[in-house]
């Protein structure tokens, strides 16, 4: 069988790597990643600058960014930096700002969605605002994280 299977990939024709531009319509190229994870600290860190500094348009295009480099370089769950927006939340809700609070907690579940304590920040953030029905939807995605975790004894 093995005999077989490296006589059919000997037949193929040997063809030099696709530039991007070669690509067949409709078929995209693999394309080299060029963020780094350094780049995503930064920009993490220059939103929570401008956060401090009360620039929201310059904190939203970072908060973008973010997500940007998040996909480009396939983070499912950055768990550090959502266990920070969790504390941010945390302490907006204690400065009587339950909207930020809201933001704060929507970003932490974008960052690590697996992230259980990201989800109960987003129900508090609810709460505080009286909006019941997503509060509620928020503990359900934070007890399904917690069913999914290995962490928690399962799966």
């Amino acid at each position: 069988m093995k005999r077989a299977i490296v006589g059919l990939l000997l037949l193929l024709p040997l063809a030099a790597p696709a530039r991007t531009g070669d690509a067949a319509p409709g078929l995209r190229a693999i394309a080299p990643v060029r963020a780094t994870r350094g780049e995503l600290l930064a920009t993490w860190h220059a939103r929570r600058l401008a956060l401090a500094a009360g620039d929201l348009s310059r904190a939203g295009a970072e908060e973008r960014r973010l997500r940007e480099l998040q996909s480009e370089l396939a983070l499912d769950d950055l768990d550090d930096l959502a266990a920070a927006e969790v504390r941010g939340a945390t302490r907006a809700l204690e400065d009587n700002a339950p909207a930020d609070a809201l933001s704060r907690a929507v970003v932490a579940v974008e960052l690590a969605p697996e992230l259980p304590d990201a989800h109960l920040a987003s129900a508090r953030a609810h709460l505080a605002l009286g909006q019941g029905a997503p509060a509620l939807e928020s503990l359900r995605q934070a007890a399904l994280a917690v069913a999914r975790s290995p962490r928690h004894g399962s799966s």
